[in-house]
């Protein structure tokens, strides 16, 4: 017994130095970004992508998928290629196909129910070609960003390990998103898979951040009242967006790259500030890999359970879908804690 309370003392210590020692800012910007991005699959899913409220958010959250990438980058520690491989695997990888398999059960599900016969196709070949042409299937689609992260953490190790400057890694990867976003992904009669253009995307935002990750630390106050009004005029003119799963932009995408960059950077810096510190945020953006991996497998869930019920509204539907999230995903999470707490 004494034994057992001395390893809860010492788990509960180091987790309050975790805490101390942690930048809170950085997990309460995921938190908005998460939570963002939730609310777009949501309005998505539940075909609400013509509300006004929808069309403007795309406006104001534009660097959502950005920061994620940015975030890894600025904490890019060089490690060697076999720890590298073996610590993103576990971390990414593992999430990446356990998750995926429960989604495409789940949607296979949704199949079944929707059309009343499944296709042994759709149970077997389809998800393949989906993970090659999207990166990541359709059951749960949001998992290309693991799959397109682990790629980029582990080149990207490689490169340096090769004396490979960053900014020529910036350059190229960058140069090819572009090239790639002129061609609608397509070089001579080859249509390109989605997850090349977004591996390069990634890969430019990734090598941008750790070579300024320095930033997020100078200048004084005043700095952060000329990233407000940077982040306030990129609203204003409309900054363009860019999906980076599918490389795509409206237009040339620099004024979105730099802009999203300058928009975390203020985000960062606002949420260090105490009035605007929000810890409920925090904790959501700490374990935003929970809300990550499976809010789309609930609103797939939500959708099939509507759909058996006859339900017709996609108003209702929308609503149903934001109190299931509310609801399940911090349950899903204080689960894990707990388990992972006797373990």
């Amino acid at each position: 017994h004494s034994l057992v309370n001395q390893y809860q003392f010492l788990r509960i210590k180091r987790q309050s130095l975790n805490k101390t020692t942690r930048n809170q800012s950085f997990d309460q910007v995921a938190g908005i970004c998460i939570i963002f991005m939730i609310f777009t699959h949501i309005c998505q899913l539940s075909y609400q992508t013509g509300w006004p409220v929808y069309m403007k958010s795309l406006g104001i959250f534009y660097f959502y998928m950005y920061f994620f990438f940015m975030k890894s980058g600025m904490f890019f520690h060089e490690k060697s290629i076999k720890d590298c491989i073996r610590n993103n695997a576990r971390h990414l990888l593992m999430p990446y196909f356990l998750y995926m398999l429960i989604g495409h059960i789940v949607h296979c599900i949704s199949i079944y129910v929707k059309e009343g016969v499944l296709p042994l196709s759709s149970i077997f070949i389809q998800p393949w070609y989906e993970i090659y042409s999207w990166g990541s299937s359709i059951g749960n689609l949001p998992l290309w960003f693991l799959l397109c992260l682990f790629f980029v953490k582990i080149s990207y190790n490689i490169l340096v390990k090769l004396h490979v400057n960053s900014i020529v890694i910036l350059l190229i990867s960058f140069a090819g998103a572009v090239y790639l976003q002129f061609s609608d992904m397509i070089i001579g009669d080859y249509q390109v898979p989605y997850t090349i253009g977004a591996f390069l995307m990634a890969m430019s935002v990734y090598s941008f951040a750790f070579l300024l990750r320095k930033l997020t630390d100078m200048g004084g106050q005043i700095w952060t009242y000329i990233l407000g009004a940077i982040f306030l005029i990129s609203i204003y003119i409309g900054s363009p967006g860019v999906d980076i799963r599918s490389n795509n932009c409206s237009s040339f995408c620099l004024p979105w790259f730099l802009f999203s960059f300058l928009a975390c950077m203020f985000l960062l810096r606002l949420f260090a500030i105490k009035p605007f510190a929000m810890a409920w945020l925090g904790n959501v953006g700490r374990n935003s890999m929970t809300y990550y991996v499976w809010h789309w497998i609930l609103l797939d869930l939500v959708s099939i359970l509507y759909n058996i019920l006859g339900g017709e509204s996609n108003k209702i539907l929308w609503g149903l879908m934001v109190l299931c999230c509310i609801v399940f995903l911090p349950l899903i999470q204080h689960i894990k804690t707990k388990i992972t707490c006797k373990n």
